[in-house]
């Protein structure tokens, strides 16, 4: 009986206790009730903090700190001239007393959880302490935007080869939001694709996204570098484990224009697309990969897939695409004319078979 009591204990503090976070440009709000009362922070503009954690430096133009804690209300901005006003209670005070600076230190306690000033604090603790010193900095924070605040920060300190990876492969341990993932890949894009170790460490970061949008939009922005053959091979790998016929495919109309797309992620590509549901995605990706310089071989082995289109509208506008690009050979008009004996259309097999015999 008591730890059924215990346990209705528990559900009533978790039932009325609320907490909610935006961010929105530059401005962050955070707000939380329970039955003590309320807490609400708003930070608008770059806020700098003092290096001891105990003092507000400065604060950006027609930036300001908002924060109300029960019924006591803090406000911070910036006078003409750089300094500091301070309102407690909508009065503005010159000096402040013992519980003034409290109530400052529960807000810049709380701006320091919720990654105000995250890059130059990241600094601070990497100079002193080096990566670990920031890592056992993340428990304390609140949050996945705090959190990736920081890690983005660390990531682009120039740690060494082992350390980044490192710190990628558990990032699992810090971030638990796909959005914040990858925020923090946008941020170090360009410099953990140069190395084979933190490449392939971050990757998988994109590999274990559960989100077909997240990975899409990640791997877009990948490939506006420039990636090598065993790159484009991950990321064809990657494109394996999404959901949605419509990202998949956009994701290939990009990586077929890209010359490191060699031999091993082209026959990635025909086993992926023909695996397909959508008959409309497969020959959208086909019509791109066929812009393409294809050997023989590809195009013997792009045939010999030609019949896996269940719909006889799009299966013809695949062999059409097929027999309008490739090279004149006997052998590959034999296969083509094979692969069109599978559609069950009089009047789409009419179309496909005049269009083979004159190519």
């Amino acid at each position: 009986m008591k730890n059924i009591i215990f346990a209705g204990f528990i559900l009533l503090a978790l039932v009325s206790y609320t907490s909610a976070q935006t961010v929105n440009n530059k401005t962050i709000t955070w707000e939380a009730s329970d039955d003590n009362g309320k807490t609400k922070l708003i930070v608008k503009g770059e806020v700098s903090i003092s290096d001891d954690d105990e003092r507000i430096v400065s604060i950006a133009k027609n930036g300001a700190i908002n924060y109300e804690q029960k019924s006591n209300k803090l406000q911070v901005t910036a006078g003409n001239n750089g300094k500091l006003i301070y309102r407690i209670n909508k009065r503005e005070k010159a000096v402040l007393d013992a519980d003034d600076k409290k109530l400052l230190q529960s807000a810049i306690h709380m701006m320091i959880s919720r990654g105000i000033n995250a890059e130059a604090r990241t600094k601070r603790l990497y100079a002193k302490s080096g990566r670990d010193g920031v890592l056992q900095e993340l428990p304390k924070l609140q949050g996945d935007y705090a959190r990736q605040k920081y890690l983005s920060a660390l990531l682009s300190l120039g740690m060494s080869t082992p350390e980044m990876t490192d710190v990628l492969t558990n990032i699992g341990q810090y971030l638990t939001s796909d959005y914040y993932n990858a925020e923090l890949l946008t941020n170090v894009m360009t410099i953990y694709l140069l190395d084979k170790a933190t490449s392939k460490a971050y990757l998988n970061i994109v590999r274990d996204m559960k989100s077909d949008y997240y990975q899409y939009s990640i791997l877009q922005k990948m490939m506006n570098n420039k990636l090598n053959s065993e790159q484009m091979v991950e990321v064809v790998d990657i494109v394996k484990t999404m959901k949605s016929d419509y990202y998949q495919s956009e994701v290939y109309k990009n990586l077929l224009k890209r010359a490191a797309f060699g031999e091993t992620a082209f026959n990635e590509t025909l086993d992926l697309v023909f695996s397909m549901k959508s008959d409309y995605y497969k020959t959208e990706i086909i019509k791109n990969l066929l812009k393409r310089q294809l050997t023989e071989a590809d195009w013997t082995k792009l045939i010999s897939y030609a019949d896996k289109v269940d719909s006889d509208y799009y299966q013809c506008e695949l062999i059409l695409n097929i027999a309008d690009k490739m090279p004149k050979n006997d052998g590959l008009k034999r296969g083509l004319l094979e692969a069109a004996k599978a559609i069950k259309s009089e009047y789409y097999y009419g179309k496909v078979m005049r269009k083979i015999a004159v190519s």
